[in-house]
Parts: C-alpha cells; sequence; structure tokens
C-alpha cells in the first residue's frame, strides 16, 4: 500500500511554503502564546480556561465514525474486526466519565516536559450537561443541516451515557437484543464498513495497532512513533480545557475519539533543530464516494489533535499535516482534501453556530423534513410535529431552500420576528394570495418555488390542502412519451458484498398488467462472509448478465420493425448498482478468473446499450484494449447517417414520480403511498388486492426478509409481486397525466427510438477509440444541458438571464444588408423566392426584451433556434432535440434555423436568415407582420464529424505518428531530425541579424533546433509570442544561409496555429513585424528575403503587411511555379498559418497542396487550451521522419473548456486535456503535475520542457508575487513600471483617503474586502446577500468609482488600458452597465477599458486591472467552489496587470458555509482548492504591502450608490 508521502500534494515543502507565506496558522504561534504552551497546564487553565475563536484559528473538536450510539456499542462493533482488543467496559466507561467531568492524565515521554495535572484532577466537576455528541453525528448535520437533530441526538447520546453509568450491563443486554433482530441494511452497511477498516489495516506494514496495544490514551505515541509509521484506531480524550465559556453554557461534551488511521511522517524543523512529526489525518469509508460528512469528520479530528497538542505544550514536536484524507475502497491512496480550507469554517460551526443552536429552545429549532430525512429516526416525531404546528413540511415537493426562502419573506412581510398570529400554511397562503404586492424578486421565488401558475394556483398547496394527488405543471425527460415494451428491472445487493443477492427481470406491453416474459434469481443468506456466499453471488452475476444480454440481443432483432423499449428500475439506487457492477466486471484484472470473457465482454455490451456513462473513458486502463467503448451517436460506421442517432432508455420509476406527481405526504413517499393515492384513485380495478403488500414491498423490508429466511423462492416471488406492482404505478401515472395533459407530447420528452445494439468502435488502437467516445460524449453533454436549461426555465428566466429574446417580425428582407453609413458589400444580394415551398429567406425583427451589448453578433452559422411567442410555439421549444439536431445547417417548420445576418445594436434590429415555409401551411412557420417570437441559441457542432472522420481515417490508414508520438513524447521528441546537425552549427555562426534574444531565450532555441519535440512553457508575461516569432525568423534565416551555402535542406513548411483566431493574428503580426524591423547585418543582405508567408483565410482574419490570405482550397493555385525567395523551388521556405480546422481543409487531398501533408515545423501557441483531440489535424501534416513540433503555453494557466465531467485517469494519455497536458512528460514518461505547488516549480517537467524565464510584463512587486507561482528565476525584467499618472496628480488630493490608498503608486497589489453588514434588521443588506445580481450592482458600482478615480489621474490624453475580471457574466453585465452610464469610454478615448470574463482575459495585459470576487450569496459559492477556486482561473486573473492588480473579495468567498447554509457542496470539490489558497497568499502579499482594506457596505452605502430594491 502506498503511502501520504509520495504524494505531491503532501509534501513537505508543500506545507512549509504555506507557512511561509501564511496561509496556515497551525502551530504557529506569537512569541506570547509559544511561552504559554510551555507552562504547567494547570497555569494554563487558570489563566486561558478558554480558546476564543478570534485568538485561536485552530481549535475544534473531532469524531468517530459509527453508526453505534454508545460506548460498549462502539466497542462491540471495533470487536468484530478486532478480535485482540482487551479494553474492558469498566475501562470505556471511566473514560468516558473522565471526559465529562475531568481532564485525562496523558502519558508523555520521558524527554519532553511533562505538565504538572494534581490540580486538573482535583477541579470540582461542572453541572452535568445537556448534549453529548460523537463527531459521526456533526459529520451528519453537514448533511442535513438540521438543527432540531442535534437537539434531539445530543440529549439522546448524553440519556444513554447517563443511563449506562447507572447499568454497566446495559449495552451487553442491547447488544444481544439486537443480534437476535433481523439484519437490516444499515447494519450490514456498517459490518462492511468494519471489515474494510480491518482489511486496510492488514496492508499496513508499520503499524502500531493501538486497541492491541490495549491504549486507553494514545496521544503519547504521536510524538515516540517512529517516522512512516501508522497509527491504526488511536484513542483520544478531550479535556475540559477544550470548552470555550459558549460550549459549557450551551452544555455540550464529548466522549473520546478514534479515528481510523493517523499516518507519521517527518515535518518542518523546530525552532530548535530538530523536525517536527507531521501527523496525517485518514478516515476509512465504505461509502462509493467521498461525502462532506467524511471530511468534516476528519477536519474534527485534526481540530481536537490540535488542541491536545497545544494543551500538552507540543507544537514543537507535532504539527498537523494540511491536508486530510478519506479512504474509500475504489482508491489504492486515500482522497485528499485541504483542511487549511475547512478547518475555519467548520470552527466558526462548532465554536459560534453550535452553541447559539443548542442555546436556543427546541421549538426555535430551524428544521424542514425534506428528502436527506427519509432516514432519520426522527422522522416520525418531526412528521407528528408538522401536523400539530401546521409548518410548511406539510407541503409535499416543498425544499428546505424553498421553505427557508418562503419564511424569510413571510417575516419581512410581518416585521421583526415574523409574529403575525397565523401558522406557517396560513402564512404561505396570505403570501400567495397577496403577491401582487411582493417585491419582483419575491415574485419569481414563489412563483418557482410553488410552481404557480397565471391565476395563483399551486398544484404543492392544493395536494396538501384537498389531499389529493396533483400532476407537476412542468416538462421532463425522466419519462418517455410512449413505447412498445418495457423492461422492469429489480435489482438487490448485498450491502456486504456489493454482489447481487436477487433480481427480477420483466417484459410487459404498454398497457399490459401481466408480464409477456419473466426472469429472476435469488441466493441463499448466509449470516458469515463464506465462500459459498460469495460463489453463489457471483454466479446469480453471471446468470443475470447473460440473461439481460439475451432479451437486448432479441428485442433488437425483431422482424421487420424492432420495437420502442424503455428499460424502467423502480429506484436510482438499483439502476447505479447494476452499472457499479457491470463496469466492476468489464474492468477486473485479465488475471483475474472470477468473470470469463464472455461475461466481460456481454457486461460491456449492456454499458453500451443501456448506460452512457463518461467513466467508460478508463475502463480500457485497467481491463485492456478488447473492450470496445460505444459509438454513441453512431458516427464511426462509414458514415452512412448524415445524423446522429441518440435516445435515452434507462428510466427511473421514483425519479420519474418525484420529477411529475405530487402527492400529499409529508417528506419522502413509499411505496404504500404511491399505492394509496395513485393506483387506489387513478386505477383502482387494476390490482388484485390478494396480490398487495403495500409495506412489504420496500428493498429494507425485502433485504430483512432474505436475512430471515432459508428459501430463496421466497424472495423470488416477492420480486415477481412487487415488478407487477411496479407496472401498476407506472399505468396510473401515464392514466393521470393523460387526464391532465391531454397531449403528452409537450410534457414527457425523452427522445425515443427503435431499440437497436449500438454499434462500438472498432479501432485498432484504443486510443482512437477514446479520443471518438470523448468527442461524443462533449457533444451530447453540452446539447442536453442546453435543453435542460430551455426545459426547467420559464420564458420570463430565459429573458432576465438572457438566454432567449422575444422579437417582433417587421418583414421580409430583400438585396443587401444595411450597415451604418451604407450597406454590407459582403453580404450579398438574397435571392427571390422560388416556386418550391421552401427557400432562403431573411426576416427583419425587433428585439423587444432585455438585451446587453455583444450578445447577438454577425454570424454565418445558423446557430439560433426561431419560433413563434404561443403555445404552440412553447411546445415546438420544448420538443426540440438538441443532441440529434446539432449538425442540423438547416431546420423546417418549428422552430426554424437561423443565423444572425445582422444586427444593430442601436436600433435592435436584427435580421435572420434561415429556411423557411411559404407562408403557406398552418402547421409550420409562418411568419406574421407584427406578430412576436422568440430567438435562443441552440447547440451547433460543426467540427465533431471533421474529427471523427480523421480517426477513422488514421485506422484505415494505419497512420502511427500521433499515436506514438502521444505513447512516448521524450523518445520521439530526443530524436534528432535528419541533417540537424548542419542546422545546429549554422545557428552557432549565423550573424545574419541581431535577434536580441536574452540567456533564457537562447537556451530554448538551442533546445527547439536540437530535438523533434520541444514544450516551451512560458508563463504571464514572458514573451513567448515574441520569442515564438524570433524562433520562426531566426530558423528561416539559417536555412537560407545554409541553401546559399549549398547544403539546403529541401523544400521547408512552416506551419503556424493555435486555439483561436486572435492568437494566430497576434503571432503573424509579430512575425511580419520583426521581419521588417530587424534588419540584416552588412553582408547578409543576400540571406534575407521575402517571407512566403500565408494566412488561411477567415472572417477574423486581419490584414497583415507581408502576409496573403487565401483560402485553403486556393492554396495549391498560389504555389504553382512560385520561387520567390532567391533559392528556387528546390529550398523554397513556405509559411502557413491558421486554425487546426483550416490546417485539415488545406490538407486534404483534394486540395493538391502536397507539401500540407509533409510538413518540417509545427509551431502550436496557445498549447495549453488546444485539445488534444483537436491538435490531430495538424500533427498528423508533419513529416513522419523530421518534421520539428514546437508547443508552446502554460499549463498552469486555464485549460480547454470541457462540458462534461471525467473520472481520474492514473495514465499520462488523457483525451479530456490539453495536447501540451499530454505530452509535458517526466523522465520515466509519468505525466507532469497541472497543479500549482506553492513554491514554484521544483517539480521534474521532462527533458522535452524549457521554462523561458524573464517575466517582461510586470513590475518588482507584481513579479515578486509571481514568482511564488513560478519559481524564484522567474525573473523581472521592468522592475520600475508604473501607472502612467499625468503630472497634475494633485487632482487625486479630492478622493476619499480609501480611493488614494488603493490607487497609490507605490502599492501594486490591493486587497479590498467588502464587508456587507450582518445587521439583520437592513432589508438591503438582507437581499443584496441573497441577490447575486444586486451583488453585482453593488460591486459595480465600487468598480466603477475606483476606474473613474484612476483615468482622473491618469489624464484625457494618456494612452492607458484597464481591465476588469469577473468570474460570472452577471457581474460583466452590471458593471459594463455602470461604465456606460458614467459615459467612460467617451471622456477617456485613449484609455482602453475592458470588462470580460477571467476566461477571455487570458493571454491579455493592462496596465491596471481589478478582479471582481465580491460575492457574498452563499448558494453560489457553495456550488460552484470548483470553478470559483480554480487555481487556473486564479492565476490568469492576478497575472494581467502590468503595474497594479486590485482585487475585490468577501469575507463569504474566503469561508463560504459549506455547513448548514443554503448551497450544497461537493465532496469531490473540495479535494482541489488550491485556488482558495492563491487567494489567501494574494490577500497576505497586499497586506505586508500596506495595500489592505476593509470597505464596509452599509446602508447608508448602499442607498449613496443608488441601489433600487424592488
Amino acid at each position: 500500500m502506498s503511502s501520504h508521502k509520495s504524494d505531491p500534494h503532501g509534501s513537505q515543502e508543500l506545507m512549509d511554503l504555506l507557512r511561509t507565506i501564511g496561509l496556515l496558522n497551525i502551530n504557529n504561534r506569537s512569541n506570547d502564546e509559544v511561552s504559554a504552551s510551555q507552562q504547567p497546564l494547570t497555569d494554563q487553565l487558570d489563566n486561558q480556561p478558554t480558546i476564543p475563536l478570534e485568538d485561536n484559528l485552530y481549535a475544534t473538536t473531532t469524531i468517530q465514525e459509527s453508526t453505534a450510539t454508545t460506548s460498549s456499542s462502539v466497542r462491540s462493533s471495533l470487536e468484530y474486526s478486532f478480535a485482540s482488543l482487551q479494553v474492558t467496559d469498566e475501562d470505556w466507561l471511566a473514560i468516558d466519565e473522565a471526559t465529562a467531568a475531568s481532564a485525562t492524565i496523558t502519558p508523555v515521554p520521558k524527554h519532553i516536559s511533562q505538565p504538572t495535572t494534581s490540580k486538573l484532577l482535583s477541579t470540582t466537576a461542572p453541572e452535568l450537561p445537556k448534549f453529548k455528541f460523537s463527531p459521526s453525528v456533526l459529520a451528519h448535520h453537514a448533511n442535513t443541516a438540521c438543527e432540531k437533530m442535534l437537539h434531539l441526538k445530543g440529549r439522546q447520546l448524553w440519556n444513554q451515557a447517563q443511563k449506562q453509568k447507572a447499568n454497566s450491563e446495559l449495552a451487553a443486554v442491547e447488544q444481544e437484543q439486537r443480534s437476535r433482530s433481523p439484519v437490516t441494511i444499515a447494519d450490514a452497511t456498517t459490518r462492511r464498513g468494519v471489515v474494510f477498516e480491518s482489511q486496510l489495516q492488514s496492508q499496513i506494514q508499520d503499524r502500531i495497532d493501538c486497541e492491541a496495544e490495549q491504549d486507553k490514551d494514545s496521544y503519547f505515541r504521536l510524538a515516540t512513533s517512529p517516522d512512516n509509521t501508522t497509527l491504526c484506531q488511536p484513542i483520544f480524550s478531550l479535556d475540559r480545557s477544550f470548552y470555550t465559556p459558549e460550549m459549557e453554557k450551551a452544555g455540550i461534551t464529548f466522549g473520546r475519539f478514534i479515528p481510523d488511521f493517523i499516518q507519521v511522517f517527518p515535518g518542518s524543523m523546530a525552532s530548535d533543530g530538530r523536525r517536527k512529526k507531521r501527523i496525517f489525518i485518514i478516515d476509512a469509508k465504505s461509502s462509493s464516494h467521498v461525502k462532506i460528512s467524511h471530511q468534516f469528520q476528519v477536519t474534527l479530528y485534526a481540530i481536537f489533535l490540535d488542541h491536545l497538542i497545544r494543551v500538552n505544550g507540543q507544537t514543537d514536536r507535532i504539527e498537523i499535516d494540511l491536508q486530510g484524507g478519506v479512504w474509500t475502497p475504489d482508491r489504492r491512496d486515500p482522497h485528499l482534501f485541504s483542511l487549511a480550507f475547512m478547518r475555519p469554517i467548520i470552527e466558526n460551526f462548532f465554536y459560534k453556530e453550535l452553541p447559539a443552536i443548542l442555546m436556543k429552545p427546541l421549538n426555535r429549532a430551524v428544521w424542514h423534513i425534506d428528502s436527506p430525512c427519509h432516514q432519520c429516526e426522527f422522522l416520525d416525531s418531526c412528521k407528528d410535529d408538522a401536523r400539530e404546528q401546521m409548518t410548511l413540511s406539510l407541503i409535499p415537493m416543498l425544499s428546505k431552500k424553498s421553505a427557508l426562502a418562503i419564511k424569510a419573506m413571510c417575516q419581512s412581510r410581518s416585521g421583526e420576528g415574523g409574529a403575525t398570529g397565523r401558522n406557517e400554511i396560513e402564512d404561505i397562503e396570505d403570501l400567495v394570495a397577496n403577491r401582487s404586492s411582493l417585491p419582483v424578486t419575491h415574485q419569481n421565488i414563489l412563483k418557482k418555488e410553488l410552481r404557480l401558475d397565471n391565476n395563483g394556483v399551486s398544484p404543492l398547496i392544493q395536494s396538501y390542502k384537498e389531499r389529493v394527488i396533483k400532476v407537476a405543471p412542468v416538462s421532463s425527460m425522466e419519462l418517455p412519451r410512449q413505447h412498445d415494451d418495457r423492461l422492469l428491472i429489480n435489482f438487490l445487493i448485498d450491502p456486504m458484498t456489493l454482489l447481487p443477492y436477487a433480481y427480477s427481470l420483466d417484459m410487459f406491453k404498454e398497457q399490459s398488467t401481466r408480464p409477456t416474459r419473466s426472469a429472476s434469481g435469488a441466493t441463499r443468506w448466509s449470516s458469515h462472509l463464506q465462500p459459498k456466499r460469495l460463489l453463489g453471488q457471483t454466479l446469480l452475476a453471471v446468470e443475470l448478465i447473460d440473461t439481460l444480454h439475451e432479451w437486448l440481443v432479441n428485442v433488437s432483432e425483431i422482424r421487420p420493425r424492432a420495437p420502442v423499449l424503455t428499460i424502467f428500475f423502480y429506484s436510482r439506487e438499483m439502476l447505479n448498482g447494476l452499472s457499479n457492477l457491470l463496469l466492476k466486471v468489464v474492468s477486473s484484472k485479465s488475471q483475474d478468473n472470477t468473470w470469463v470473457p464472455l461475461t466481460k465482454r456481454r457486461a460491456m455490451d449492456l454499458l453500451a446499450n443501456m448506460y452512457e456513462d463518461p467513466s467508460f473513458l478508463t475502463l480500457s486502463e485497467v481491463s485492456g484494449s478488447n473492450i470496445r467503448l460505444p459509438d454513441l451517436l453512431q458516427l464511426a460506421q462509414g458514415f452512412k447517417k448524415p445524423f446522429p442517432s441518440h435516445d435515452k432508455r434507462l428510466f427511473s420509476i421514483e425519479t420519474a414520480l418525484n420529477a411529475l406527481l405530487v402527492l400529499p405526504v409529508v417528506g419522502s413517499h413509499t411505496f404504500k403511498d404511491l399505492m394509496t393515492y395513485l393506483v387506489d384513485v387513478e386505477a383502482p380495478f387494476i390490482i388484485d388486492d390478494k396480490d398487495r403488500n403495500d409495506d412489504g414491498f420496500d428493498s429494507g423490508n425485502i433485504f430483512r426478509t432474505w436475512s430471515t429466511t432459508d428459501n430463496s423462492d421466497t424472495i423470488k416471488t416477492l420480486l415477481r409481486k412487487w415488478a407487477e406492482q411496479q407496472n401498476v404505478i407506472l399505468i396510473a401515472l401515464y392514466a393521470i397525466i393523460r387526464q391532465e395533459h391531454k397531449d403528452l407530447k409537450n410534457m414527457l420528452l425523452a427522445p425515443q427510438a427503435q431499440f437497436k445494439m449500438r454499434a462500438q468502435f472498432k479501432f485498432k488502437d484504443n486510443l482512437l477509440a477514446q479520443f471518438a467516445f470523448f468527442l461524443q460524449w462533449e457533444v451530447i453533454t453540452q446539447a442536453q444541458k442546453r435543453r435542460q436549461r430551455r426545459i426547467n426555465m420559464t420564458k420570463e428566466e430565459a429573458f432576465r438571464h438572457q438566454f432567449a429574446f422575444q422579437c417582433r417580425y417587421l418583414g421580409r428582407h430583400l438585396g443587401p444588408l444595411p450597415v451604418r453609413g451604407g450597406l454590407l458589400p459582403s453580404a450579398g444580394v438574397v435571392k427571390e423566392p422560388s416556386n418550391s415551398d421552401w427557400s432562403g429567406f431573411v426576416g427583419k425583427f425587433e428585439i423587444t426584451s432585455p438585451i446587453n451589448l455583444g450578445v447577438l453578433t454577425n454570424e454565418d452559422f445558423k446557430q439560433w433556434l426561431l419560433s413563434p411567442d404561443t403555445p404552440t410555439g412553447h411546445g415546438a421549444r420544448m420538443r426540440y432535440d438538441e443532441v440529434n439536431s446539432v449538425f442540423n445547417m438547416f431546420g423546417r417548420g418549428v422552430p426554424a434555423v437561423v443565423s444572425t445576418s445582422y444586427y444593430d445594436p442601436e436600433s435592435k434590429i436584427v435580421y435572420l436568415g434561415g429556411t423557411y415555409r411559404n407562408m403557406t401551411a398552418a402547421d409550420e412557420l409562418c411568419l406574421t407582420e407584427n406578430e412576436y417570437y422568440i430567438l435562443e441559441r441552440r447547440e451547433l457542432n460543426v467540427t465533431l464529424t471533421t474529427t471523427m472522420k480523421k480517426l477513422v481515417e488514421m485506422n484505415e490508414e494505419g497512420s502511427r505518428l500521433f499515436l506514438e508520438l502521444l505513447s512516448h513524447p521524450n523518445k520521439w521528441g530526443e530524436l534528432r531530425p535528419g541533417r540537424s546537425v548542419d542546422v545546429f552549427l549554422e545557428s552557432l555562426t549565423n550573424t545574419t541579424r541581431r535577434y536580441d534574444m536574452t540567456i533564457s531565450q537562447e537556451q530554448a532555441f538551442a533546445r527547439v533546433i536540437t530535438n523533434r519535440l520541444q514544450i516551451i512553457w512560458g508563463p504571464p508575461g514572458s514573451g513567448k509570442t515574441h520569442f515564438l516569432a524570433l524562433t520562426i525568423l531566426r530558423f528561416v534565416d539559417i536555412l537560407q544561409s545554409l541553401a546559399i551555402k549549398s547544403k539546403g535542406q529541401g523544400p521547408q513548411t512552416i506551419v503556424l496555429t493555435a486555439f483561436t483566431h486572435s492568437a494566430i493574428n497576434s503571432l503573424v503580426k509579430r512575425v511580419a513585424q520583426l521581419h521588417r524591423d530587424i534588419a540584416p547585418r552588412a553582408g547578409a543582405e543576400d540571406v534575407v528575403q521575402p517571407l512566403v508567408f500565408y494566412r488561411l483565410s477567415n472572417a477574423q482574419a486581419s490584414e497583415v503587411d507581408g502576409v496573403q490570405q487565401v483560402d485553403p482550397k486556393d492554396l495549391a493555385k498560389l504555389q504553382r511555379g512560385r520561387g520567390t525567395n532567391g533559392q528556387g523551388q528546390e529550398n523554397i521556405i513556405r509559411i502557413i498559418s491558421g486554425t487546426v480546422w483550416q490546417i485539415r481543409r488545406a490538407a486534404l487531398p483534394e486540395t493538391g497542396v502536397d507539401y500540407m501533408r509533409n510538413v518540417q515545423m509545427l509551431m502550436i501557441d496557445e498549447g495549453s487550451q488546444l485539445l488534444a483531440a483537436d491538435s490531430i489535424h495538424a500533427i498528423e501534416c508533419l513529416n513522419p521522419d523530421n518534421g520539428r513540433l514546437i508547443v508552446a503555453g502554460d499549463h498552469l494557466q486555464l485549460g480547454p473548456v470541457i462540458s462534461g465531467e471525467y473520472p481520474e485517469s492514473d495514465l499520462a494519455i488523457d483525451p479530456t486535456g490539453s495536447i501540451m497536458k499530454n505530452l509535458m512528460r517526466k523522465r520515466d514518461n509519468t505525466p507532469v503535475s497541472m497543479q500549482w505547488e506553492e513554491g514554484g516549480p521544483a517539480m521534474d517537467i521532462g527533458p522535452c520542457t524549457f521554462q523561458l524565464q524573464d517575466n517582461f510584463r510586470m513590475n518588482k512587486q507584481l513579479g515578486t508575487f509571481m514568482q511564488s507561482i513560478y519559481g524564484s528565476k522567474y525573473v523581472v525584467r521592468n522592475p520600475g513600471k508604473c501607472l502612467p499618472y499625468s503630472e497634475s496628480v494633485v487632482r487625486g488630493m479630492a478622493f476619499p483617503s480609501e480611493v488614494r490608498r488603493i490607487l497609490d503608486p507605490s502599492l501594486s497589489a490591493v486587497c479590498i474586502e467588502l464587508q456587507l453588514t450582518e445587521d439583520l434588521h437592513s432589508v438591503q443588506a438582507v437581499k443584496v446577500r441573497n441577490d447575486i445580481r444586486l451583488a453585482a450592482s453593488v460591486e459595480a458600482s465600487l468598480v466603477v468609482g475606483i476606474v473613474e478615480s484612476y483615468l482622473e489621474l491618469v489624464g484625457r490624453d494618456t494612452v492607458t488600458s484597464l481591465f476588469v475580471a469577473v468570474p460570472h457574466h452577471v457581474q460583466r453585465l452590471a458593471i459594463l452597465d455602470r461604465v456606460d452610464n458614467a459615459g467612460l469610454v467617451s471622456a477617456f478615448p485613449m484609455a482602453l477599458i475592458k470588462v470580460d470574463t477571467i476566461e477571455k482575459m487570458q493571454g491579455q495585459e493592462a496596465d491596471m486591472v481589478v478582479v471582481c470576487f465580491g460575492m457574498f450569496d452563499e448558494f453560489t459559492l457553495v456550488n460552484e467552489l470548483s470553478y470559483l477556486y480554480s487555481v487556473h482561473r486564479w492565476i490568469v486573473a492576478l497575472s494581467r496587470a502590468r503595474c497594479k492588480t486590485v482585487l475585490l473579495m468577501t469575507p463569504e468567498i474566503k469561508a463560504p458555509r459549506i455547513i448548514g447554509g443554503p448551497g450544497k457542496a461537493d465532496a469531490k470539490s473540495l479535494e482541489r482548492l488550491d485556488g482558495w489558497g492563491l487567494l489567501q497568499a494574494f490577500e497576505r502579499y497586499a497586506e505586508e504591502l500596506g495595500g489592505k482594506l476593509v470597505w464596509p457596505i452599509n446602508d447608508a452605502f448602499l442607498q449613496g450608490i443608488g441601489i433600487h430594491l424592488l
């Protein structure tokens, strides 16, 4: 088992550097604190009885993972795994008693001064607390955020502890009772966790089993254990000094805590020169994925241990790692996450929120019955309370977030405290009845959350009041509209083995109540994990795979027409369970004989034909090239189909019910609820009472039945009856939907087709299949996201978010398109309509809904949909199949597919070109003057089919260049090109021109001409584009000089490409400019000849002197007989520039440009943004023997834009990554880290990568900060750069002192913390905190004030540039609106003012940059952790400025409320938060410079900037 120390993110260097810049103050205290920690423990307790939150950032608690609630039950669960445990019940109770009433005596090694404890032991025990918690209970709060659960559970645990003290034999009696009861799924899951911990422990070599050693407290082992040792199940206890007065007042206490594993590594150096012990905390979880609660629990352990370290005065001997680990069965190593990020957030909850919650009366605790409550032991009690108190929990389908928002509205209407004398149900009815008096934002919330129709009727409230089932008025893709056959699959998993113990397959016709075909299987229960039990379940899995595969093949072979087949699982859990089984079978190692090859092939067939899962990409890593990935869109089958074919085949009954029905039940519905409210009411005639078993049809009940019976036929009978009743539920569901919605086509939108077995890629190399699968999955993901957004948004929301626009038809336009001051020459003339039914057409429309500048641009591609603003048009919009239309360049009917031929932003007139029906058919799009229409963007992909064709060509032609390059880039790159010695020697003596390269650039150039592959790592401002241009000119001069000396290399083609047109244009301009500006030396005039330089033409290509624009298909014509460089055709040097798609067109055999398929040098700029899959088109043009490849970019900045989410891969080749990422390899061919490792690139970047080490962009202060990212060798070349303030800077003296400080030219790094008042009585502040648009408006006011003040200091006639970089478009639009209103562009004509997203700023620079992260909305922050804290995004944002960077941020973005807040954090997003670290680093750096400001946002400020809160 690999250890934590091998992971780079847990390196000692990272920890030292984080402490250097003060990111983490773990064990780093002031001298006063250090001296205090070395006092005797008794003095500490006298002088510092509590740990104030403000002074001690890291003082919190920890918890043990166990579902048991008592000390003895915890011990018994551990006994299941560790029989050597010999601590008695009395010992456990003694530990608990000591924890609650006194301090624990901690064994301390002799070489460490032992504190005095006599005074501590004599302390009088305080009054008994009311609440006792275990770490697992508090961790569970991270999932539920339920204050009532904390009250009830804390009191329950306290009472149980007191009962155990009074009767020590009680625990044994309870354990015996549990052993006699039927085994539940929870029991089995808990046992699986214990077994998993035991298995992990057995794999660890250097370990200390603290339980086997009979530890009563394992603290002494932290300092005495050898390095690289793992402590297993160490036991710790907290003393009374841990509790703050608030915690004691609230009655909070903790028992002992037992982390699963603590790894001890060498730490940093202490002040006395000795090395500390660094402890890395791991919690083992048998879960399939990491949860926030798991990370919460590890963080609690860290807080508890940090307290013990400090209270024992050992901060100079022990330190806690900056990261924690959660170990799951699917990983060889733990999942890592940032403790530095988590600790302040959890400490705030622990020290502030938890005492405040528990000091509330129980009736004031915040709670709401929601879907996470379905497993809570207090659910029944909460339901009774909801009925008695008439709370919003009675309203079905109302989430906790929605309920809290509605309660806040009620309180704001009734004033402070919300005392109305009514219950919550009456409050919400009053709110709905008087909604017209509410602010617009509140009206929108009510309409969305309660699903109000135009008359203010809510199906949620109706369902509650009338006690009947209602159909939700929504469109959904969770249920098919119709089908010929449906297959119901019940798949039940044994939680101990994660293998099936029972299954059933039942095929039904659409309206049939009895199956036409059935199959089922079940194993017998065994109370132990005997080989027989595993073997039986393995054979059952094989039987299921074989049977299901046979059924699907049979259906697909039905002739003459295969039926439309829909596959249903009852729950999402079953659906995912079968997927996990199939993935397990397919990914099993070849030496694993459990699954034979035939079973593996059939399992892959089932995955390909039932599921769509991005994890398919990693299957070949573990199972070899025999795994064939599915051709999801059927595009690699000889291209016989002009359009993709894609349908949805899998559905979950529970998911469909939750999306479409409103049941009058409190909380989650049960199977009995469905039978009672749906079947008995809507279709009572189709169910026989003798077949009913409403209470028994549940996966938990069936598992309990299985654990108590020895007859597998009993389980099969249960499953058969359950399937029949599931089918009845579906029949009743369709019946009630048809009853309220006669036409289902606008409501049930899942794409359907005849069932056919999907083809699989048959590429010879599986890597080509991986690229093909990835590209198809990206297109599907993008299209589905756009369609889902269209389905979920109301028309008003779409207008507000600028996803759609309302427009009025003004009439047909014929002739050239108008522009300001004349005609648009390139527009041509639109032809008159033909006599056919369909013809080209340009319509003139006026945009009547709000539209921001830059949203509509002149485009040739038909990227928009046009549909009537009518119910019929709305239905057509919903039915538009985004995936199957993703390649369509035309569209007939409704909606029409159109292009924005021309748009005038002043008049808001847009000309839409498309193919329309000629005004004759009522069922088609017949444009009517002055009628309104909806214009919205659609998903269009014009490149996927091109790349798919290229992949097929490579497979058929056996092309290996790209595959060999990606397999071993270092081996390929270090090969010497043919005749490279002549080039190298000439480079040493060539003096054609004075190139003025720096030492770093000279070193890079030497490697370019020596190696076939050279990756140029160009940090921000390193002059990458300038270096690439110099490289091209110098290389051309060398070749021409060799030709004059009769050592010509023959015809040479140099191709320049990049990710964007702007990057290509910049490089082309720089090459042409340098060729003109750098004169040849005396005597070398004959060497420097005019360049044969072409820019493949495009509407976005700019004209450059000396560069000829040419269409790719005309390239051959221009090159015939051309030899303008003075050396003849035999040594001609051609430079071709264009995108990879233009290069692909130019290289097609039919163009006749043979040299484009024999390129000698390919230079890729922005290689960190260009997908490897897209780069194929250019790389395959290289000469396979002598071609040179140069890839330039910065892997620490933003990479390619990816829509899908993909599993982590252990392989160096990543189909989802950039070409630069795939080629950057260490010497051992392993991938280079794409993440920021603080302290600079001490990383191994491999033999084919070279870093440019000159920072030409930034001044000294900004450059010094960038050195913390790119290393100390990243030298600032222009340290004296400063802002271009005018001489009359005295005008700035009238500015407020804060503004003068922000614009102080001596401060290049400024950080402004916007602190929104926490006054709950401030209506404006509350709304700003909860409305991202209002927050953006507040931020925009401050930003524009700073910008205007800066421009005043610069002056009207001074050239300057200023960027405002934002993460969200809503911020961009708010700032643009304020800039426009202030008239800054016209007032300062010499200033370049640019406001855009951070992604659009990459590759650009300005004198001053304002970076805006002024966000207060906790919901947005928590739900966008990965996006907002991406280190690549932060590096781009903080590296654009030459002279000054101003960062606007909030306390909320430093510590978002991931626990108990409105948002739901994703645990995976917390595994990589280097961007948060960079934010903290910049804040501290600005503070050190004197550039840190706190800007209060209070009512006076909000009123002063004119925020209108309507």
